[in-house]
């Protein structure tokens, strides 16, 4: 991303010191990433969790860290997914139905959604990717490390 386009996407001018920036030989700017990857990223996760058993005996890299690393990732994703849920509430209506056999209403989950082309957005990614070797991210002079607890892992 630019400069104007970070101001704008609202980081406060004080952390564009701290932002992973790219060399100017590349075209330079920010380094960023589409949310929905990375909440996809959790999603996938937190299923991996819910086989654990598997996941952690094919030995996984998800898995591989101590067990308290484990449950702040757990946690990190539980909490992103939240959020997004909350800012992007989904007002759908679900209708219930009589079920024979059963004493109690029954959603009807087959709903109609609005959704947005998630491949348009993919292809737009990848079209505006930046790819270059991890050396290559490097830490300019005048960078400045944000404090350990600034923000979630």
């Amino acid at each position: 991303m630019t400069r104007e386009e970070m101001l704008k996407a609202g980081t406060p001018v004080t952390e564009m010191r701290s932002k992973v920036r790219y060399p100017d030989k590349i075209g330079g700017g920010y380094m960023a990433s589409i949310e929905a990857v990375h909440q996809l990223h959790c999603v996938n996760l937190l299923r991996k969790a819910s086989w654990y058993d598997y996941y952690q005996s094919i030995g996984d890299i998800s898995f591989q860290n101590t067990p308290d690393v484990i449950r702040l990732h757990f946690d990190h994703c539980i909490e992103m997914i939240r959020q997004n849920i909350m800012c992007n509430a989904d007002v759908t209506m679900i209708t219930w139905y009589w079920v024979e056999g059963h004493t109690v209403p029954y959603p009807d989950f087959n709903t109609r959604h609005r959704c947005r082309n998630f491949e348009k957005i993919i292809d737009w990614s990848h079209k505006h990717a930046i790819h270059i070797d991890e050396s290559e991210v490097t830490r300019f002079p005048d960078t400045v490390d944000l404090p350990k607890l600034h923000r979630d892992a």
